[in-house]
């Protein structure tokens, strides 16, 4: 939900940005805004009774977003700090001392397999160095194709930078930022998209 409610949003802002009409910005912006509000609702309604046990972490509702991750987030940081500038070592983080601990009253070890948040999980094994220099690359590249798509209007550019907002919003929440397959799937829908763009601009 995460990476599609990023892909929404910034969909939008770039169709709003291309077109610049007041009436269909407006309607743009009240659509989105009702999106994201009735996520929020259906999240609270569903989710609303989650307490979470003593020893977990919660900064944020736990109906918001779960325990577990903010749990296995500050935990992955606590890792993280023991070596904050080149990190532990990458795809390691699960191996490090106390990352086989149980949590409190779930079956899930303090850091499973991996952090769930490719920012977290990055800075954890990368250090700072590895993590800054990611999210410049990623912004930088973010921004290079919202600039090429708002001046050249192609719609393969728009839907290969959706793939990457997509795939980076929902790697804050989800998978493992080392994971092959999604790696390899990501890879392969920006290059479809990215190659029919060249087509047609005859390159």
């Amino acid at each position: 939900m995460a990476g599609l409610l990023a892909i929404a949003v910034v969909g939008a802002g770039l169709t709003m940005a291309r077109r610049r009409n007041l009436a269909v910005n407006l309607a743009v912006s009240a659509v989105v805004a009702m999106v994201i509000l009735a996520l929020v609702q259906w999240l609270h309604q569903t989710r609303g009774y989650i307490q979470p046990p003593e020893g977990t972490m919660a900064l944020l509702p736990p109906w918001l977003l779960d325990y577990q991750r903010q749990t296995i987030w500050a935990h992955a940081i606590d890792i993280g700090m023991d070596a904050p500038w080149f990190g532990n070592g990458i795809n390691a983080i699960n191996l490090m001392p106390g990352a086989d601990a149980p949590m409190p009253r779930n079956n899930l070890n303090i850091i499973p397999a991996h952090p769930h948040n490719w920012l977290v999980e990055v800075f954890a094994e990368t250090g700072a160095v590895g993590a800054i220099f990611l999210v410049i690359l990623v912004t930088t590249l973010c921004f290079k194709m919202a600039r090429n798509y708002l001046h050249s209007h192609e719609d393969a550019m728009l839907a290969a930078l959706l793939v990457i907002v997509g795939y980076w919003g929902s790697g804050l929440l989800s998978f493992s930022f080392w994971s092959a397959w999604w790696q390899v799937s990501y890879l392969l829908m920006t290059g479809l998209c990215l190659t029919g763009w060249k087509q047609r601009n005859g390159v």
